[in-house]
C-alpha cells in the first residue's frame, strides 16, 4: 500500500474516533439536561438532590398553596442536600466496612455532625437545576452539586464513629 494510503487511511480512523467520542459526549450531556428525578450520582463529578416540600395543610387556592410549599422548599433545601450528602457518605463506610446495615456499625450515629458540618459546604455550592409544582402543588427543586472526583472525595472522607457509652454497655 503506498505512503499516502496509510496517512489517508489513520486520518479516517481518528476522525471516526473523534465522531463517536462525540456522540457518546453528548449522550452524556442529554442526561444532564433531562434527568430531573434520579436521586444520588448521575456521574463521578455530579451529585444530585430532588428536594419536595408539601405545601400546608390549611393553605387554600392554587397560588397560596405552591407559595407554601415554595417557601418551606426554599428554607430546607440546603439542608436536605447536606443530608443526602451524609447518607451517600454513611452508606459508602457502612458497604466499606462490610457491615449488612447502618445498625451493625456502633456508633455510626454520632458521627453526623461532624461530617455534617464537612459536607455543608458542597451543599452551599450547589447549583439549581430545575424547579417545578407537582400536581399536589408540591414545589421540587432539583439541585446539583458538581465538584472534579466528587465521589471519591466524599467517599473517602474520614468518618470517626462515636464512642459507645460505657454506662449504656455495663448494667449496674
Amino acid at each position: 500500500m503506498p505512503r499516502h494510503c496509510s496517512r489517508t487511511l489513520c486520518i479516517l480512523a481518528s476522525a471516526a474516533c473523534v465522531a463517536l467520542a462525540c456522540s457518546f459526549f453528548a449522550r452524556d450531556d442529554e442526561r444532564l439536561r433531562t434527568d430531573f428525578r434520579t436521586e444520588g450520582f448521575i456521574y463521578p463529578d455530579v451529585f444530585q438532590a430532588v428536594v419536595r416540600e408539601a405545601p400546608d395543610a390549611g393553605c387554600r387556592g392554587l397560588v397560596a398553596c405552591r407559595a407554601s410549599a415554595r417557601a418551606k422548599v426554599e428554607k430546607s433545601l440546603e439542608n436536605a442536600v447536606t443530608k443526602r450528602l451524609l447518607n451517600h457518605c454513611i452508606d459508602a463506610y457502612v458497604v466499606k466496612t462490610g457491615a449488612k446495615d447502618r445498625s451493625a456499625v456502633k456508633g455510626i450515629e454520632g458521627a453526623h455532625e461532624r461530617l455534617y458540618e464537612k459536607l455543608s459546604g458542597y451543599a452551599r455550592e450547589g447549583e439549581r437545576v430545575f424547579e417545578f409544582y407537582e400536581k399536589d402543588h408540591s414545589a421540587v427543586i432539583v439541585c446539583r452539586v458538581r465538584r472534579a472526583r466528587l465521589q471519591s472525595r466524599l467517599e473517602s472522607l474520614e468518618i470517626v464513629p462515636a464512642p459507645a457509652d460505657k454506662e449504656k454497655e455495663e448494667p449496674r
